[in-house]
């Protein structure tokens, strides 16, 4: 009988489950699509149950229909984040699953700042907690636990609630060394029992339960393994593996996520996760992928991506003048301003919708370029990780811009890294090394995007404009 692990990948989109083989090879996948909500000015929600649990347990049921009688031998989690919902004794929701794009909390932010001496992003959930004791008591009262999206479905799968470190790390000034931190909980007048208990990602949860399975088709006692955030997950899942390893990703939100410690430590140590560590946010432009579909579908009609990255890919780097500042959700690097807002500057007559298209593909890899210019250490080995990877245009783009060779990665990376997280709990691979040697071994030995040299060289003349427009308009960097 074959042995398979399967990944849950909880994201802000929907969610995804794929089952894997001991070699990495992909048994089966599906998708639940869930798109988030926004319910008024500033709110951005799923439904904890309806979308967390709904949507994992529509795609769990897929899989298991599709891989016949393969032996699942553990299951890996991975989710958005920083997101929470409150849920009462019985583990039901109080309330809506907030976001990271929320916005309802940010006069908390500063509070929680002052409160504890840090700098926070603005997307962080103890804002958040704050802000709902304030605008919903009732449902305060009324909560027993706050859970990540991946802690929600644990504790539906298994009736056991859980926060991976990485998750609970970003929450916002209140985990430290891998715990929550009591002095902190005291400042902001926090209840430490609201708050799960912190496990490392091959922690095994426990087994799912017998009315888990009657919904799901997963066989009762299953092993569930508390997995990690979508970040991690999905850097493993790509074959990161330390200092010197990065992954920039084409997603709902562009980000630069670079390797600051071994990920070997880090699956099976909570107290690695800090921030910062081990990976860093190095560039980050929030709901990026969401810009990019409203200019697609409200400026140009509707064309396919495919279409409008051909047009693209003809117009010279630079866009023919056009730039695009990409800070439609405020702006959280390398300085935090919620309040930053997205810019189209340069237009002329003579532009075409190619050239637009252009300048907002690059406008993320104007932020890439900034950020690599803080590095402490070169880049080694770069993956390409998300939807927007499937690009040829988009990484041609990111490589002259950058000067940065791309591995690109599988498109399955967040369910690959949990399942992968699943069986290293289990026995099933021997240490992280598997991933890119294994799992992964096609991928890697595939071309590589490579860096066109003049067209780097003409991206660096003109950065330092970017730069220049980004500081006149953005304002704090």
């Amino acid at each position: 009988m074959t042995r398979a692990w399967l990944g849950i990948d909880i994201g802000t989109a929907g969610v995804r489950a794929a089952a894997y083989d001991a070699d990495g090879r992909r048994l089966a996948e599906a998708t639940a699509d869930r798109p988030p909500a926004f319910p008024g000015a500033g709110a951005m929600v799923h439904d904890p149950e309806a979308d967390w649990w709904g949507g994992s347990r529509e795609a769990i049921a897929s899989v298991v229909a599709a891989i016949g009688g393969a032996r699942i031998e553990g299951i890996g989690l991975a989710a958005l984040f920083p997101a929470a919902c409150l849920v009462d004794a019985d583990g039901r929701p109080v309330g809506e699953g907030i976001l990271y794009g929320d916005r309802r909390a940010a006069d908390e932010t500063a509070v929680v700042e002052g409160a504890l001496g840090v700098r926070l992003t603005g997307d962080e959930v103890t804002p958040r907690l704050r802000w709902l004791r304030r605008s919903d008591p009732d449902s305060w009262t009324r909560a027993a636990r706050a859970l990540p999206p991946a802690g929600y479905v644990a504790l539906r799968l298994t009736g056991r609630a859980m926060i991976d470190p990485n998750s609970a790390a970003r929450w916002g000034g209140i985990a430290h060394g891998g715990d929550w931190d009591d002095d902190a909980l005291a400042r902001l007048e926090l209840r430490r029992e609201l708050l799960p208990p912190i496990v490392p990602p091959t922690t095994i949860v426990g087994e799912v339960t017998t009315e888990a399975a009657a919904s799901t088709g997963l066989p009762a006692g299953t092993l569930v393994v508390a997995g990690a955030s979508d970040s991690f997950a999905a850097l493993l899942g790509s074959g990161v593996r330390g200092p010197g390893d990065a992954m920039i990703y084409y997603g709902s939100s562009g980000t630069l996520l670079v390797a600051t410690g071994s990920f070997a430590a880090a699956v099976a140590d909570a107290s690695v996760f800090e921030p910062g560590s081990p990976f860093r946010l190095t560039a980050y432009a929030p709901n990026s992928g969401g810009f990019f579909e409203r200019v697609r579908t409200e400026i140009f009609g509707g064309a396919s991506y495919a279409e409008l990255d051909a047009e693209g890919a003809t117009v010279p780097p630079g866009a023919n003048g056009v730039f695009v500042l990409p800070h439609v959700s405020g702006r959280m690097v390398p300085a935090v301003d919620p309040d930053a807002r997205g810019a189209i500057v340069g237009l002329r007559l003579d532009h075409r919708r190619a050239d637009l298209w252009r300048a907002t593909l690059e406008s993320f890899g104007w932020m890439l370029m900034d950020a690599l210019q803080r590095l402490e250490r070169p880049l080694d080995w770069v993956v390409a990780g998300g939807t927007g990877a499937r690009s040829d245009t988009w990484r041609s783009i990111f490589s002259d811009m950058t000067g940065l060779r791309q591995v690109r990665g599988p498109a399955d990376a967040g369910t690959r890294g949990a399942a992968f997280i699943a069986a290293l709990a289990t026995d099933g691979v021997d240490g992280v090394a598997a991933m890119r040697d294994r799992w992964l071994a096609d991928q890697v030995r595939a071309p590589a995007t490579e860096p066109d040299p003049v067209a780097h060289d003409g991206y660096t003349e003109l950065l330092p404009g970017w730069l220049a427009l980004d500081a006149a308009l953005v304002g704090r960097r």
